[in-house]
């Protein structure tokens, strides 16, 4: 499995956002039973951006994400967080002046064997 390394750390409007899974079952009268869905019931994503990046880093970050193809878990040490397997479906990227680009994409948290 590769590990993504980034050449810059991202903007500090970056984000995580942590989901829970949970089974509920309604039993009547108000009463409900709460259980984890699965082993892993606490999912994290996060929205990365970088709002200037020079076109090398930009270049770097995309052929790694390109590379794995929006299906291949990566190693990557979140900002704060412990590290995981994450994958990224899509990015968006924007030239912003001479030299600079501007980055954004999505990391989602994946439990693979």
């Amino acid at each position: 499995m590769d590990t993504l390394t980034l050449p810059v750390a991202p903007s500090y409007d970056s984000k995580v956002t942590t989901a829970h899974r949970a089974l509920v079952a309604n039993l009547g009268d108000g009463y409900t039973v709460r259980a984890g869905d699965g082993l892993n019931t606490k999912k994290r994503t996060w929205s990365l951006s970088w709002e200037v990046i020079s076109i090398a880093d930009a270049d770097t970050i995309e052929t790694f994400i390109n590379s794995q193809g929006g299906y291949k878990a990566f190693i990557w040490v979140p900002p704060r967080g412990p590290t995981g397997k994450w994958i990224c479906q899509s990015f968006d990227r924007q030239a912003v002046g001479p030299g600079y680009d501007s980055m954004s994409m999505e990391f989602e948290e994946v439990f693979d064997l």
